[in-house]
């Protein structure tokens, strides 16, 4: 590194130009020289010059100050020294690409790509929400935007604080929280939304449970859930709901096939019609009858193809189970104590 450099107690401080100062600890530092020729001596003071690996060494150190004449002495004496070692091949190599370089500067050039990079393609994920969290088509923009700003904060403020409608309440009607009203997800809204729209009447309004239940005391404590301010809030919304129409809703479809272990065993479908069975097998017939697991009472260990599948058998009650002869052990310490031993005592109850 080059610049002014100035002592301050145990740090170095090089000034390389007027906008870039280093600071660093003087145990970093090898040495500190006003000109380079001072440097190169005590670098070629500190490595030595008695074997080839010190050549190598300050023949590199050279290369990378850019001092052609000393790495230059040093290069010839390595390549004298020891011309097939490794290092010195090595050494060669980078002295050829440098003063390639020295002689063309203007020969070297930045590297190009033949063919531009693509960019990479952020493509969305498609994500189906779950039915629980998608919007009724049939209840108006007005009906769910008065359920977000007035009932859902009722009923969170209320029902989920008394603990008789949250998420961990053993009925059906469950509120999902949230720490801010104001800031909840749509999605969330939309859910305890549509749990509440599964409360109410669309036949008779006046008779919704969700109606009925507000103006009920339930729940922890004996004080009335809610206010008659409140109370009316939550009907006006029942009546828009009921005005809206019954939505239809159908099931989501999870997507999971259920397993029957009574599948056809031949080509016969559920309804008594007939099925392509694969060419492997058809024409299999089973000679004898399906075994039966008496774990389900049933062909669970069929498959398919009506062959049996072998399967544990069931352990049999009431027989002996045989013992296991008895072993002598050769190496027995007891054996050799009875027949060597001068103070061995027979014992009073012998097996």
């Amino acid at each position: 590194m080059k610049g002014k450099i100035t002592r301050e107690g145990e740090f170095y401080v090089l000034a390389i130009n007027d906008n870039s100062v280093v600071r660093m600890p003087a145990e970093r530092v090898s040495f500190a020289c006003k000109t380079m020729e001072e440097a190169y001596l005590r670098q070629k003071a500190s490595v030595g010059t008695t074997t080839l690996r010190d050549h190598v060494e300050l023949a590199n150190w050279c290369l990378s100050l850019d001092m052609w004449d000393e790495a230059t002495y040093h290069h010839e004496i390595a390549m004298r020294s020891g011309p097939s070692d490794p290092d010195v091949i090595r050494l060669d190599r980078r002295y050829q690409v440098k003063l390639e370089e020295r002689n063309n500067p203007h020969g070297v050039k930045p590297v190009q790509y033949t063919q531009p990079i693509p960019r990479p393609v952020l493509r969305e994920a498609e994500v189906t929400s779950p039915a629980d969290d998608q919007n009724e088509p049939a209840l108006s923009p007005k009906v769910v935007q008065y359920y977000a700003s007035t009932v859902q904060p009722i009923m969170l403020n209320s029902c989920t604080v008394h603990g008789c409608h949250s998420v961990n309440s053993e009925n059906g009607f469950k509120i999902v929280q949230f720490e801010n009203v104001r800031l909840m997800p749509r999605r969330l809204t939309i859910r305890n939304m549509n749990s509440a729209v599964d409360y109410v009447d669309f036949a008779d309004a006046a008779k919704s449970k969700l109606l009925t239940k507000s103006a009920e005391r339930h729940g922890e404590g004996g004080l009335p859930n809610l206010s008659p301010e409140q109370i009316s809030a939550i009907r006006a919304w029942v009546f828009g709901v009921a005005r809206s129409g019954k939505p239809n809703r159908r099931p989501a479809d999870s997507g999971v096939m259920p397993v029957s272990f009574n599948a056809p065993s031949e080509g016969q479908s559920h309804d008594g019609g007939s099925i392509d069975m694969p060419v492997a097998f058809q024409g299999m017939e089973t000679s004898t009858p399906q075994a039966v697991n008496p774990l389900f009472q049933a062909n669970a260990n069929a498959d398919h193809t009506g062959v049996p599948r072998p399967f544990r058998s069931m352990p049999q009650r009431g027989l002996d189970v045989p013992e296991m002869p008895k072993v002598r052990d050769e190496f027995d310490p007891e054996l050799f104590n009875r027949q060597y031993h001068p103070k061995y005592q027979a014992p009073l109850f012998p097996e």
